[in-house]
C-alpha cells in the first residue's frame, strides 16, 4: 500500500536523511525542536533554537547539509516511504496527536516510529519486560508470570522481538488475553528475526498488537 503522509512528516523525516559526508544529523536533537509545525519549519530554515552541546555540534552541519544535500535527503525518504509501504507498515512522528505519549517526555525520543498492526492509548499504561535470549527454565516462567499478573492490572506489555524473556513475555501476554506490543531492532520492511519468532509477530498483530521500529524501513 500506499503510505499517505502530509508534507510535515516528509520534512522531518528528510531533516533525519541529511547527511554531509558520513556526518549524520542527531535525530533526538531533531525530534525535540519538532514537536511543532513552527519547529519543524525553524530546522528546515538551518535553526536550531536548543542550546546545548549537541545543538552546537550539529548546527553548522544542519545549515551544511540543507545547501548540498537536500534533494538526496528526499529521494532517500521516497524509497523508504516505498518499503515501508510495500510492508504493510504506517508512520507516526513526533509531530501527530497518536504519537506515543509516554516518549514525548524522554530526552532521545526517536522522531518517527514505522510500524504495523495498531496503536492504542491504553499503550501509555505499559511495562516492559526484557531479559536475556538464553534464559532458564526459571527465568522464562518468572518472565511469563510477570506478564500475566500485568495484563490482569489492564498493563500493556512492551518488549523486544529476540527469543528467550522477550518472546515468552509477549506469548504469556497473548495467552492471557492482554495486549502486547514489540519493538524491532530492525527495519519494519526487514524479515523478522530471529526466524523462530515469526509466528509470535504474527500472533501479535493477529491480536491487535503491534510491531514498532525507530528505523529506516
Amino acid at each position: 500500500m500506499d503510505l499517505d503522509i502530509t508534507a510535515e512528516q516528509h520534512d522531518l523525516l528528510t531533516l533525519c536523511a541529511l547527511r554531509t559526508g558520513d556526518a549524520t544529523l542527531d535525530w533526538s536533537l531533531l525530534a525535540r525542536g519538532a514537536h511543532s509545525p513552527e519547529g519543524l519549519a525553524a530546522l528546515m530554515d538551518g535553526q536550531l533554537h536548543e542550546d546545548s552541546r549537541a545543538a552546537t555540534k550539529n548546527r553548522p552541519l544542519l545549515q551544511q547539509a540543507l545547501t548540498v544535500g537536500l534533494d538526496d535527503a528526499r529521494a532517500r525518504v521516497d524509497d523508504e516511504l516505498a518499503a515501508a509501504g510495500k510492508a504493510g507498515a504506517r508512520l507516526v512522528t513526533v509531530l501527530d496527536k497518536d504519537y506515543p505519549a509516554n516518549l514525548r517526555v524522554i530526552g532521545n525520543l526517536p522522531p518517527f516510529l514505522f510500524y504495523r498492526g495498531e496503536l492504542d492509548q491504553r499503550d501509555a499504561r505499559s511495562i516492559a519486560i526484557v531479559g536475556t535470549r538464553q534464559a532458564s527454565e526459571a527465568g522464562l516462567r518468572r518472565a511469563a508470570r510477570m506478564a500475566r499478573e500485568l495484563v490482569d492490572h489492564d498493563v500493556v506489555i512492551a518488549s523486544g522481538l529476540a527469543k528467550g524473556v522477550d518472546a515468552a513475555a509477549h506469548q504469556a501476554a497473548l495467552a492471557a488475553g492482554g495486549r502486547t506490543f514489540a519493538v524491532m531492532g530492525t527495519g519494519i520492511a526487514a524479515p523478522i528475526y530471529p526466524a523462530e519468532n515469526r509466528p509470535l509477530a504474527k500472533a501479535i498483530l493477529d491480536a491487535g498488537g503491534a510491531l514498532l521500529s525507530q528505523f529506516w524501513p
